[in-house]
């Protein structure tokens, strides 16, 4: 029998670990590829290892007892994530996606030039220049 204390933790835990679940599984989807096999086998990866992590944790807390509240526990952590925090979570990564890469477009001149990809570029066009001009004469 597990003590009352651990059976409410673990009712807790469970609850903070199915929201987890929702919002790793919304990262997840967000930032895969189009691809069918790659988020078939992303899926198939993505759930291998959480169902892992989550036995070992709750293995540990539990004593080696796993009742099935846990399950019922997980599903209502992830149905409430969904219902109540999804759509906003989702909305923040598109978000913070979109000005990632409108800043990343702005600054590619900048890198660049620190880099000095353009600056060999421009002499690689400037020393072609000059061997042309030389054919050119020597002939």
């Amino acid at each position: 029998m597990i003590p009352l204390k651990t059976q409410y933790s673990l009712l807790i835990n469970s609850i903070i670990f199915g929201a987890y679940l929702g919002i790793t599984y919304d990262f997840l989807r967000f930032y895969r590829n189009n691809n069918y096999w790659f988020k078939v086998f992303t899926d198939i990866v993505f759930w291998v290892t959480q169902s892992i992590v989550a036995s070992y944790f709750f293995y540990n807390i539990s004593y080696g007892i796993i009742p099935i509240y846990l399950f019922i526990m997980f599903f209502v952590g992830f149905v409430s994530y969904y219902y109540f925090l999804h759509d906003f979570l989702t909305n923040k990564l598109l978000t913070i996606t979109t000005n990632t890469t409108k800043f990343y477009r702005k600054t590619e001149k900048q890198r660049r030039f620190a880099l000095g990809i353009d600056n060999y570029e421009k002499m690689i066009k400037f020393f072609k220049k000059i061997k042309l001009n030389k054919r050119k004469k020597s002939k």
